[in-house]
């Protein structure tokens, strides 16, 4: 639980959780409490990138604002950028977070909150928003699943996001070579190819955004 602001001044921050070397998620409960990080820099990550590198098992993410963070990645490996959470697995529960004035880019899978779903047993996004910010994908061979709130959903299971927004934001998506597994879109980038993925959004808005691909 965060007890006050965090200004962690442009250097180098290291994403919570691990994918490899055994694959250490953060569980449990993350709670900022109404304050703000500002400035968080993620510079050449691999696999999963924002505060969070992943999470996993019961996990809620709540009362947040990530304001001014970059995230960017000038490689050509696979890694999925967000302002909060690169890839999630688990009961998942993310609400009350704001991330504003942000640039964020990677490979694909890019987005503001969740950059990418590996098999989330229950995803509930809440009153979240994005606005302010540059999304983009920058690997023309490989690129795509760029969203302004989701990059990837691709678990079988059933989501909802529901009373969030992505406003005034500049989202570049890429129609890469690798056809038909990559899409972009100005809300959520792409929900994958599982035979029953469901995805509820209810109560959402996107205004005033700028959306190329």
């Amino acid at each position: 639980k965060l007890t006050n602001d965090i200004n962690l001044d442009n250097r180098e921050w290291t994403p919570i959780g691990t994918l490899k070397d055994g694959s250490k998620h953060f569980e449990g409960t993350f709670d900022g409490n109404g304050y703000v990080i500002r400035n968080m820099r993620v510079f050449n990550g691999v696999d999963g990138a924002g505060l969070f590198k992943s999470i996993a098992g019961i996990v809620t993410i709540q009362n947040l604002t990530i304001e001014n963070a970059t995230i960017e990645y000038p490689g050509k490996d696979d890694f999925y950028g967000s302002g909060l959470v690169g890839t999630a697995y688990g009961n998942v529960t993310i609400k009350n977070v704001i991330v504003k004035d942000s640039y964020i880019s990677g490979n694909n899978k890019v987005a503001g909150i969740l950059a990418h779903d590996g098999g989330v047993s229950s995803l509930n996004i809440e009153n979240c928003h994005v606005t302010g910010c540059t999304i983009e994908s920058l690997n023309e061979e490989d690129g795509g699943n760029v969203g302004g709130l989701v990059g990837l959903y691709n678990s079988n299971k059933e989501a909802t996001i529901k009373n969030s927004s992505v406003k005034n934001c500049t989202i570049n998506g890429i129609n890469s070579t690798n056809t038909g597994k990559r899409a972009n879109g100005e809300f959520v980038g792409c929900i994958g190819g599982k035979d029953n993925a469901v995805l509820n959004i209810i109560e959402c808005e996107i205004l005033g955004n700028t959306f190329t691909q």
